[in-house]
C-alpha cells in the first residue's frame, strides 16, 4: 500500500509545502483542537463540485450514455436506470454500484482543501478566506498531511472509511467549460486507468468517486488544489459528522486529528496575511505557537500590498 502510495505521489510532482488558508478564529480552532475539518463536498464553494467529475465517469465508461445524459441530469432519479443494454454483465455491475454510491456521496464524501502556490501568500486567497480581517495560512509538509489522513482512515474507534490501495491527499485536475473529457486527456487517461482495474465493482466505484471528488473547473485553477479525499461506506451520514453555520446553511464536515500518540502537531511555515500590525502580529502567533506544543519552522508576514482594514 505505501508503495502504491509512493509511486503515486512521484507521478503527481509532489510540492514542498501545501498551505491551508483560514481565519484568526480559524486557526485558534485548528491548534486548541489539534484538527484540521474535511467539508461534505457538495457544500464547497465550487457549485459544479463532484456533478461534472462522475457526469465524466459515466460518459468514459460508457459511451453509449453520452445521448442520455445530454438529455437528463445527474439529479434525475431514472438517470442511472436508463443505462442498460447493451453493455455486458461486468459494467452493468459496475454501473449499478457507483450510481448507487453517486446517490449517496453527497452525504458520503468529505475534502480539506490546500494550496501549492509556493509561497503562501496569495492575494485571491487572502481575499477568499482570510476573512473580514487579516488571515492565516499553514504550510504543511505532504507527507505530514498523508500521515495524518492515513491514521485516520485506519482508526478503528471511527469506522466506515474506506481506505484504499491510494493515498487520500491528492492533485485536483481541471477542466473546461467543454466537459471534462474533452478538454483533459490526462483525465481520460486516468478514469480508463481505473476501468481497468482487476478488483470488485464497491471497490472500483468508490475509487472512481474518489477521483472524481478531485476534479473541479479551471476557473479555480490559479488555487492550485491539492485535496484530502475521505469516502465513507454507509447508508447515512457518518457518525463522526459535525456540522458548522455557514452564511446561507448547516455544513457537514468531519475531524482529522493533527496529533496522534501524543506527538506535537507540526507546521513547517506560517504565513501572517495582510495588517496594518506586522510585528505584533508576528509575535503573538510565535507566542500561540509555542503554547500549544506546535512544532515550526518559521513565521512570516505576507509581502501582499492589501489593505482590508
Amino acid at each position: 500500500m505505501e508503495e502504491q502510495e509512493q509511486q503515486q505521489t512521484i507521478s503527481q510532482a509532489q510540492p514542498e509545502l501545501l498551505y491551508h488558508y483560514t481565519t484568526l478564529d480559524g486557526l485558534l480552532g485548528i491548534l486548541g483542537k489539534k484538527e484540521l475539518w474535511a467539508t461534505g463536498i457538495s457544500y464547497l464553494n465550487d457549485t459544479s463540485e463532484y456533478e461534472a467529475g462522475t457526469n465524466a465517469v459515466f460518459q468514459l465508461m460508457f459511451p453509449m450514455s453520452s445521448d442520455v445524459a445530454n438529455a437528463s441530469t445527474l439529479d434525475s432519479s431514472d438517470f442511472f436506470d436508463q443505462l442498460r443494454t447493451p453493455f455486458d454483465a461486468q459494467q452493468i455491475a459496475t454501473m449499478n454500484a457507483f450510481s448507487q454510491f453517486y446517490r449517496l456521496s453527497a452525504k458520503q464524501i468529505f475534502t480539506a482543501s490546500f494550496s501549492a502556490e509556493k509561497t503562501g501568500d496569495d492575494l485571491s486567497q487572502w481575499r477568499a478566506y482570510g476573512g473580514q480581517h487579516s488571515g492565516i495560512s499553514l504550510g504543511f509538509s505532504p507527507q505530514y498531511l498523508r500521515g495524518m489522513s492515513r491514521n485516520f482512515l485506519e482508526d478503528k474507534e471511527n469506522p466506515g472509511w474506506v481506505g484504499l490501495n491510494e493515498a487520500p491527499l491528492t492533485k485536483c485536475k481541471y477542466y473546461g467549460d467543454t466537459g471534462v473529457w474533452e478538454t483533459n486527456p490526462e483525465i481520460q487517461n486516468r478514469i480508463r486507468e481505473i476501468e481497468a482495474q482487476q478488483t470488485d465493482s464497491e471497490s472500483k466505484s468508490f475509487l472512481f468517486a474518489r477521483y472524481a471528488a478531485t476534479l473541479k473547473h479551471e476557473k479555480f485553477h490559479l488555487e492550485k488544489e491539492w485535496r484530502i479525499v475521505l469516502t465513507h461506506r454507509g447508508a447515512d451520514v457518518p457518525n463522526s459528522a459535525c456540522f458548522r453555520r455557514a452564511n446561507s446553511m448547516i455544513v457537514p464536515y468531519v475531524r482529522i486529528p493533527l496529533a496522534w500518540s501524543g506527538q506535537p502537531v507540526e507546521i513547517d511555515r506560517i504565513v501572517v496575511g495582510p495588517t496594518p500590525h506586522k510585528e505584533k502580529a508576528k509575535e503573538s502567533i510565535e507566542m500561540l505557537l509555542k503554547s500549544n506544543h506546535v512544532k515550526f519552522s518559521e513565521v512570516v508576514n505576507s509581502r501582499v500590498p492589501f489593505r482590508n482594514w
